[in-house]
Formats: structure tokens, sequence, C-alpha cells
């Protein structure tokens, strides 16, 4: 029985059955192809009842009932006017085979020209294309510069140095394509080296990946950005507390931090500066509201009529200016 994935999947009427109502398809399909004739569902040329296909297929009665009736539903498969469930295809291809049997006991198709069929052309295997193997060169001018210890170089250079076995494998492939010669290359992983310089660890590229991409040929943005596409939130951030810090990356990255920001690059260190000590003026605010609290006179010394020094320290310990009676 031939089998195509692609016809199974594509008829629309299967596709919209369970998988379990699948299932039984298959096992009904392995019966029809052993039948006589081909494509009914039959054994010794009987008729196969529910119960009998719950059997064979090792279900339930109830379960195989149900399963038929979504397939029949569904207009998978056909009854002949005996009630018999036979497959559509397997028909159609079954007499198919049949007819091109015919036609090559006929001498052939028939829609071609009648007689016999012309004599196949004798092959001669000189006149067969055979390319030999192309070579790649090696772009020697772009792979001259390579050292022989180009691997123990390029490590060194790495910020982050895991996967090595990978790492080297994909720099013997670029020396030999030589797409960069091997200053370019040096060249670029020293610049993000440079700017990985204070990242945590878990945002600089693997050696591989960092091949890759090809980020050698990359321009590292002035401003903080570390190479990932994350702020470097060393840049700028002296004295500034870190949760604050924290807090202006977040709302930049929310685009948060209010018009005239371009979003799309990173803040320069005098913006993140900036907006990280916004994020404390609410805090300054509730702390100069404590201390005037803490610096207040008691109710008792307020209502003394006695008048109140100026530069005196009230009860808390904070100084007062105040030159003026209390009432």
């Amino acid at each position: 029985m031939k089998f195509y994935p692609a016809d199974w999947r594509a008829d629309p009427a299967l596709r919209m059955c369970s998988l379990a109502a699948r299932g039984l398809w298959m096992e009904m399909l392995s019966i029809m192809h052993e039948a006589d004739p081909r494509g009914s569902l039959l054994i010794n040329g009987k008729t196969i009842g529910t119960k009998q296909l719950a059997g064979l297929c090792g279900a339930s009665f109830r379960e195989t009932n149900a399963l038929l009736m979504e397939l029949e539903t569904a207009g998978v498969f056909s009854r002949d006017k005996d009630g018999i469930i036979f497959s559509r295809r397997m028909k159609r291809d079954d007499q198919k085979a049949e007819r091109d049997k015919a036609n090559g006991k006929a001498g052939g198709n028939p829609r071609l020209n009648p007689g016999v069929n012309p004599p196949d052309k004798a092959q001669r295997p000189e006149a067969r294309d055979q390319k030999p193997e192309r070579k790649i060169p090696l772009a020697s001018s772009l792979a001259d510069d390579w050292p022989d210890d180009f691997g123990d170089a390029f490590w060194q250079a790495c910020p982050r140095k895991t996967e090595k076995l990978a790492a080297m494998r994909k720099l013997a492939m670029l020396r030999k394509s030589g797409i960069v010669t091997f200053a370019d290359l040096m060249a670029g992983v020293k610049r993000y080296a440079d700017a990985m310089r204070h990242t945590e660890p878990k945002y600089v590229k693997h050696p591989t990946t960092w091949l890759n991409a090809g980020c050698w040929a990359d321009e590292i943005q002035p401003g903080g950005v570390n190479g990932n596409g994350h702020l470097n939130s060393k840049r700028g951030s002296a004295n500034v507390p870190p949760k604050a810090l924290a807090e202006a990356i977040r709302r930049w990255h929310r685009g948060e931090c209010g018009p005239g920001y371009n979003y799309h690059w990173a803040p320069a260190p005098a913006e993140l500066r900036q907006l990280s000590m916004d994020q404390l003026r609410p805090a300054k605010d509730t702390i100069a509201h404590l201390e005037a609290v803490l610096s207040a006179f008691s109710i008792e010394r307020a209502m003394d009529p006695s008048p109140i020094a100026p530069e005196v320290k009230s009860e808390s310990g904070g100084a007062v200016r105040i030159g003026m009676r209390r009432i």
C-alpha cells in the first residue's frame, strides 16, 4: 500500500476528525488493503461489523461506534449499495493500476502514437556532464595576516571565556573563508571587551555567538550601550544609589522618561545621571517633610508665652530660626 503523508495531512475531511478517529481510519485502511476486492472493508469476502472491528482494533464497542459515526459524518469514507465501507482513494488507485497494466500489455500509453514505442537512445558515458568537485580557494590576501597562534590570541582577548572548542572551530572557518583579516577581528573583539568591562557576565555574548554574528564590524555606541542592547549602568553613575539607577534604566527601556528623548538609543551618561536623580526627588521631599516635623516644638513649649530665642535647638535637636512669640 502506497502512503502519501502530504495527501493524508491535506485531506480537509480527515483533518476535521479527532486523533482517535484518524487512528481508527488507519486501522481500517490496513484491513482494506488486504481485502478482496481491495479498498473494501471485508475479511474473506465477508462484511466486518462494528463489534468485529472493535475486536480487531483492541477498542470497546461503544468507542468504536462513536468514532465510526465521526468518520462517516465528516465524509472520510463511503458505502456501496450493500452498505459496505470502502476507501475512495484506494479504489481509484486500484482502477488506475489496472488501466496501466492493460495499457502496458497493449504496447504503452494509448494517448501516444499507436505502434511500437521508439527504442531508447544509446547513452554515451563520455557525453555526460561530469563536473569535477569545485574547491573553494583560500583567500590568501585576507588570510596572510593570521598567525599560527590565532586561537590563543583571540581567546586571551575575549571578555567571556566559554565554549572554547566551538569558538576555535569557527575561527578556523573564518580564516579559511578569508572574509575578515585577523587585525580587524582582534580590533573588534578588543572594542567589545572594553565595552563589556563593567557589564554583568550574563549579558556578555559567548565567543561563538559573537563570531557567528560578525560582531567584529559592530560600532560600539557611546552613552552606555554594552553591545547587547543593555545599558551599561556603570557609566555616568558615580554617587547615584543603585536602586535609583536601576529604576531609571527600567523606565528608559519602557519609554516612560517623558517626551524629548530618543528611546532608540541609550541615554548619555549625563542624561542617565539626571534621570536617576529624578527618581530620588520624591524620597528627598519626604525626608525634608520628616525633618520639618522632627524640628518642631512640643505643644507645651509652643503654648509658653515666653519668646523663643532665634537659633535655638528644638527638643528633637533641630535648629529653629524663629524670633517670634508662640501664642
